[in-house]
């Protein structure tokens, strides 16, 4: 009986979706599917424990689970327009978007062909790590996911560096890396700001966040503060170990200037500390500038303002 109706039915809606249950009633032009409802529709799987149809509309509950491409989707309740090719999920706790190496929650999904809209306390968290937004857009591409909104996030063991991002973040699907497409990005810690054009956030399957690298396009990348001043080609950010790698890859040295005391080295590790950070050399160290690294301190100045304007 199951597999005659079946077969009508995808027949009637040009095999546009399948519907499985183990239980199914037609009744005042309405189908109700209850016990293990399974529903293949555009090449995507949904499954809950109850449903209701009255076409175009198709409203699923319990332990709703929807499988779009290599996203999982945890929810409490979905309505999906089938003629619009349209659905918004809802959670009286949170929807939980899950993939290989991030997990995304928000009360609130509305699914679209081409994107899934998150709002109402939309959080990004990995261990090591959280990012929060009003409001983000994923867009999927075939390599790629896409997810643009205004970021704030926190890093670190104890989630003690935060950071401000409005723009595209582009989740690898083969990495499984997060990274920023837009710029500027800055990074604030308890001892200094950090300034970049680009961040790349590795994470590993179970453990986490496991670095982040900093890097600019045509400039250092800046470290500022009271205290500690710094230019390095690429910022290398350990948050288990507390540890900033600065290294240089290119003919310039890593320049350090700690209160009047100058220090350079093709390496350079800043070691986070409850006192004033720890801070060590790798390879050659030249503890005066030259005229041309003096120099290159001078713009640190222009960006001073920068930092001000990012945090008002």
């Amino acid at each position: 009986m199951i597999l005659i109706f079946l077969l009508i039915f995808s027949l009637c809606f040009a095999e546009e979706i399948d519907l499985y249950s183990d239980k199914t009633l037609f009744e005042n032009n309405t189908f109700t599917f209850s016990q293990n409802v399974n529903v293949l529709w555009e090449n995507n799987t949904f499954s809950s424990k109850k449903a209701k149809l009255e076409y175009p509309l198709l409203e699923m509950s319990e332990d709703l689970c929807f499988i779009l491409e290599d996203s999982k989707i945890y929810s409490d309740r979905a309505l999906i327009n089938l003629e619009k090719k349209t659905g918004t999920l809802f959670s009286e706790n949170l929807i939980h978007v899950k993939e290989e190496t991030l997990d995304l929650f928000c009360k609130k999904a509305e699914l679209e062909k081409d994107k899934i809209t998150l709002t109402n306390q939309v959080l990004l968290k990995f261990s090591q790590g959280e990012i929060t937004s009003d409001k983000i857009e994923v867009f999927s591409f075939e390599t790629s996911k896409k997810i643009k909104g205004c970021f704030k996030g926190v890093l670190g063991k104890n989630l003690e560096t935060t950071f401000d991002y409005d723009g595209f973040l582009v989740y690898d699907k083969e990495t499984q890396n997060l990274s920023t497409e837009d710029s500027p990005f800055f990074l604030e810690d308890k001892n200094f700001n950090v300034f970049a054009d680009k961040a790349t956030f590795y994470l590993k399957k179970g453990k986490g966040l496991d670095k982040v690298i900093l890097n600019s396009i045509e400039k250092p990348v800046e470290i500022l503060s009271g205290k500690i001043n710094a230019l390095a080609d690429t910022i290398t950010y350990l948050p288990k170990e507390k540890t900033y790698i600065l290294k240089s890859t290119t003919n310039n040295r890593v320049l350090i200037l700690k209160d009047q005391d100058q220090l350079s080295a093709k390496e350079i590790h800043i070691i986070k500390q409850d006192g004033t950070p720890e801070i060590k050399a790798k390879g050659v160290c030249h503890f005066t500038f030259s005229k041309e690294e003096t120099n290159r301190f001078k713009n640190l100045v222009t960006h001073r303002s920068h930092a001000k304007t990012i945090r008002d």
